[in-house]
C-alpha cells in the first residue's frame, strides 16, 4: 500500500474558506495518494488545536495557501507558511492568489513563488503536487485532467469571488478580532507560556480589538527580525519604547542592534540625530542580563534614556517606534528572538503604547526600579551599578 502524501490547505476569512473547500473536493479527484488537511474538519474535537496543527505542518509535504483581496495580510497564514517552509522545499509552499491581477503578496510571503488562479496557474500547481506523488502522472495526463475539470472549478470559484467583490467590506479592511485571536493562540504555543500570563495577554487582545486597520507581517527567525529592528530604529523620528523580558541578554549577541540604539541615543558632535526619548523596560531575571545594564550605565549618562528594571517576566518582547509601528517578539531557548510579529498602523500602535505604560506603572507592578540617565553624572555610575545588583539579589 502506497504511503499517503500530506497536503495542507491554508485559508483565512469566509471567501478563502469557501475556495479552500472547493479545492479540497477537487484535489481529492487528482490522486488517491493525497491526504488533504483542511483546518475546519482536520482536527478532532477536544484536542488542543495549536499543538495538533504544529504536528500537521511538520508532517505535510506540500502546502497550498488560498489568498483573496480580503486576507493578503493574514498573520496566521504567514505563520503557517513560515512553519511549513522549515521542513519542506520552499517551492512546495504555494500561495494561490484569487481575484484582481493587481493583488500581490507582501514580504515575507513574497519569497514564495505565488500562482494566479488561472488555467496556467492551476496547471503549475497541479504539476507541483504531482511531483510529490510516488505514482506520478504524465504531463499529458495532468493537462487532460485539468481540461476536463477546469470549467466546473472556474465557475465555482468565480461565484465566490463575485460575492466577495459585491460585499460591503473594503479591500483594505481586516478582521482584527480574528487576527488577534490568532495572535493569542500563537503566543500560547510559546514554550515559556504560563497560566499567570493568560490574564495579561487576554487583556492585550481585548484592548487592541478596537483597531480597525493595520498591516500585519510575520518575521520568522532571529537574524531577519534583528535586521528589521535595526532598520526601524534608524528611521524612528521621536520616540522608541522597548522591553527586554526574556532571560537572554543582548550583549555579545546582536552588537549591530546595540550600535543602532547607541546611535539614536548618544548625541554626536557633528549632528544631533537622536530620538527625543528612548525608554526600555528590562526584567532583571538572569545574572548575564546585568551585562546589558552595565553597558547602558557606561554609555548613556546625560542622555534622554529611561530604564525601568522589573522582576516580572512575560512571554513576549515589544519595540514601539513612534506611534506608527511595533514589533512583538517571541523567544525560544537559546535565541533572543525566535519569531516576530511586525504591525504597522497608528491606531493599533496607540493601543500597544497604553499596554506598554502598564509594564512600568507602579499600580500594575509595584517592584520597579527607574534609572533616569538624563540627569546622571559619570561619578554616579558605580553607585547605580551597585543599586542594580541589590535589586537583582532581591529578585532572585
Amino acid at each position: 500500500m502506497r504511503a499517503k502524501v500530506n497536503l495542507f490547505l491554508s485559508w483565512s476569512g469566509d471567501s478563502s474558506r469557501l475556495i479552500a473547500e472547493i479545492l479540497k473536493e477537487w484535489l481529492f479527484t487528482v490522486s488517491s495518494e493525497l491526504d488533504i488537511f483542511f483546518t475546519p474538519d482536520g482536527i478532532e474535537a477536544g484536542r488542543r488545536w495549536s499543538s495538533e496543527l504544529a504536528q500537521k505542518l511538520q508532517d505535510c509535504e506540500i502546502g497550498i495557501f488560498v489568498y483573496t483581496r480580503q486576507n493578503l495580510d493574514s498573520l496566521w497564514m504567514a505563520f503557517e507558511a513560515g512553519a511549513l517552509s522549515k521542513s519542506i522545499e520552499t517551492g512546495r509552499v504555494i500561495p494561490l492568489i484569487f481575484g484582481e491581477p493587481e493583488l500581490k503578496l507582501k514580504q515575507p510571503l513574497a519569497q514564495f513563488q505565488a500562482k494566479r488562479f488561472s488555467e496556467k496557474g492551476i496547471l503549475e500547481t497541479l504539476e507541483a503536487v504531482n511531483n510529490c506523488l510516488s505514482n506520478k502522472k504524465t504531463k499529458e495526463e495532468i493537462k487532460a485532467f485539468l481540461g476536463f475539470t477546469w470549467s466546473t472549478l472556474d465557475t465555482k470559484v468565480t461565484q465566490v469571488l463575485e460575492k466577495e467583490l459585491n460585499s460591503d467590506k473594503e479591500p483594505g479592511d481586516r478582521d482584527v478580532s480574528e487576527i488577534l485571536n490568532n495572535l493569542y493562540t500563537l503566543i500560547r504555543t510559546s514554550p515559556v507560556y504560563s497560566p499567570d500570563f493568560a490574564k495579561d495577554i487576554s487583556e492585550l487582545v481585548e484592548q487592541v480589538k478596537t483597531t480597525n486597520r493595520g498591516s500585519y507581517l510575520f518575521i520568522d527567525g532571529e537574524k531577519p527580525a534583528f535586521a528589521a529592528l535595526i532598520a526601524a530604529t534608524k528611521r524612528a523620528k521621536k520616540y522608541i519604547r522597548s522591553t527586554r523580558f526574556s532571560p537572554m541578554p543582548i550583549s555579545g549577541n546582536q552588537d549591530d542592534y546595540g550600535t543602532a540604539i547607541c546611535d539614536r541615543v548618544v548625541p554626536k558632535s557633528s549632528s544631533n540625530n537622536c530620538v527625543e526619548r528612548y525608554t526600555r523596560i528590562i526584567a532583571v531575571n538572569d545574572e548575564e542580563k546585568l551585562r546589558d545594564i552595565d553597558g547602558y550605565l557606561d554609555q548613556f549618562p546625560g542622555c534622554r534614556f529611561d530604564l525601568y528594571l522589573t522582576k516580572r517576566t512575560n512571554s513576549f518582547e515589544m519595540v514601539i517606534i513612534d506611534e506608527e509601528e511595533l514589533f512583538i517578539h517571541f523567544y525560544d531557548q537559546g535565541q533572543v528572538i525566535n519569531s516576530t510579529l511586525h504591525i504597522v498602523g497608528s491606531e493599533v500602535t496607540r493601543n500597544f503604547i497604553a499596554i506598554y505604560q502598564q509594564f512600568h506603572d507602579l499600580k500594575y507592578n509595584p517592584d520597579i526600579l527607574k534609572i533616569d540617565f538624563e540627569y546622571m553624572k559619570k561619578n554616579m555610575v558605580a553607585d547605580w551599578k551597585e543599586k542594580v545588583r541589590d535589586f537583582f539579589k532581591s529578585s532572585s
